[in-house]
């Protein structure tokens, strides 16, 4: 068995919110089921994994290709990724999330390659 492991880079922006890895679902099937949903009601989702500031995850695995999302919920405005590919194999998959602020889009999360530590 292997890990999807993810680092949340500790950042300033977007500090208190949890960010959550969601497995093997599209973004448009899970923005359908966030549709009509509150900040709270979002949060308190079955399935997705919560990330905070500064943590690491790890998320058992097949051997199989996956898919992830991660998705935060700030102000009642829902921000979800697009989906990211996860290759078939049987390492370990390390990604790294990184907050920025943009003056004109606000949060700016951006996802990308990582190494394990």
């Amino acid at each position: 068995m292997r890990h999807l492991i993810i680092h949340r880079q500790r950042a300033l922006m977007g500090f208190g919110l949890s960010y959550f890895c969601i497995l093997d679902q599209t973004r448009d099937g899970f923005l359908a089921r966030l549709e009509g949903l509150s900040r709270a009601e979002c949060n308190a989702l079955e399935g997705p994994t919560p990330i905070t500031n500064g943590q690491t995850i790890e998320v058992p695995i097949d051997d199989q290709a996956h898919t992830f999302l991660i998705a935060l919920y700030p102000e009642e405005k829902n921000m979800v990724t697009r989906e990211i590919p996860v290759p078939a194999g049987a390492e370990d998959a390390v990604f790294v999330i990184q907050t920025d602020m943009d003056m004109r889009r606000g949060i700016v999360v951006s996802v990308g390659p990582g190494v394990r530590s």
